[in-house]
């Protein structure tokens, strides 16, 4: 029996836009950082799809996730220069990744081997440097970003935006709060790590996953009025080879 990874409401609110941005057919979607498998599960539906996940624990789940996908396989590693992939693909995705790395610039710009001519890069970062809190340094966040600081992301890769959409408002200025709140009030200083982050707002159970949609649903419809603004506390980004 294939167990699908429930998605907590801020990558449900991130999901509706990310498969708003997706190519209509990609042949084939690479994914760095794959966490437990929630988008893993989505994009290998009808596409090819190649994952990487360096924690052992959640790339076992992620491998569960797609095991009814015949084109989709998830690699327990890191993604390198030295890592060996044949062929291009359409899509190079990473979402919550670039946040977590020292050199975001240098990160982007390698995953650029593997993107063919004519395909795109799909990431989803963390909004707003001024947000930046409590459970930004529990979870190993080296920043977040401003509308600015993904042009500059862009332009040092050697990248062109086609899209910079801030999600998640009004839904996540409330959680986001709510999570600062308590991490601040427990003095949570244990350093999670950026492995483990990807787990800790992960629904337990299937049936709690269902009634997190459930509840979600009318706010994934209300922040599409607001993807235009910077209302957000995410950016989701696509992008191409500079011609």
């Amino acid at each position: 029996m294939v167990v699908r990874t429930p998605l907590a409401p801020a990558a449900l609110l991130r999901w509706d836009v990310v498969k708003g941005v997706l190519p209509e057919s990609p042949s084939r979607i690479l994914e760095v950082g794959c966490g437990q498998g929630g988008f893993a599960a989505l994009l290998s539906r009808h596409n090819s799809y190649l994952g990487f996940e360096p924690d052992p624990v959640s790339s076992a789940v992620a491998a569960q996730s797609v095991s009814d996908a015949p084109g989709a396989r998830i690699r327990h590693e890191p993604l390198t220069a030295e890592t060996k992939i044949e062929g291009e693909f359409d899509v190079v995705a990473a979402f919550e990744v670039l946040e977590h790395l020292p050199d975001d610039v240098g990160a982007l710009r390698s995953w650029l081997r593997w993107l063919s001519d004519d395909g795109i890069v799909v990431f989803s970062v963390p909004a707003h440097s001024a947000r930046f809190g409590c459970w930004d340094e529990m979870v190993d966040h080296q920043r977040r970003y401003d509308r600015v600081d993904l042009e500059a992301l862009l332009a040092g890769a050697g990248l062109v935006p086609r899209k910079i959409l801030c999600y998640g408002f009004p839904l996540t200025r409330a959680t986001e709060w709510v999570r600062n709140a308590v991490c601040s009030r427990r003095r949570a200083q244990e350093d999670v790590g950026t492995s483990a982050s990807g787990r800790m707002c992960q629904p337990s159970s299937a049936k709690l996953g269902w009634l997190i949609r459930l509840g979600t649903w009318p706010f994934v419809r209300m922040q599409r009025l607001f993807l235009g603004t910077e209302l957000g506390t995410g950016w989701v980004v696509t992008a191409g080879r500079s011609r």
